[in-house]
């Protein structure tokens, strides 16, 4: 992938962001259904964002009878931890102009 598709990949969609550092949060395997519910996405736009997810290798799922979850893998806990550690920057910014500093 070119620079422009990852920057494209990732930020045209806040819940593939959302999704990633949800788990990396909550640090377990969980059902779509449940990080849907989480995250404020619908569970068929939260699936079809997972298969993104999973094609390029930052998530794994898994079946358990009828119900799916998904897990991260170790390249998907590392980009997660960095968008996470981005989410909390914008917020301390976003902090401080409220602030008036």
């Amino acid at each position: 992938m070119k620079i422009k598709e990852i920057i494209d990949f990732f930020f045209k969609s806040t819940v593939r962001i959302k999704i990633l550092v949800y788990l990396f949060l909550s640090n377990k395997k969980e059902y779509i259904l449940s990080v849907s519910k989480r995250i404020d996405a619908t569970y068929a736009f939260t699936q079809n964002e997972v298969d993104a997810l999973e094609k390029i290798g930052l998530l794994k799922t898994k079946r358990s009878g009828r119900k799916k979850y998904i897990e991260l893998t170790e390249k998907g806990k590392k980009m997660a931890k960095l968008l996470y550690k981005v989410c909390k920057i914008l917020k301390n910014i976003e902090a401080e102009k409220e602030g008036g500093v």
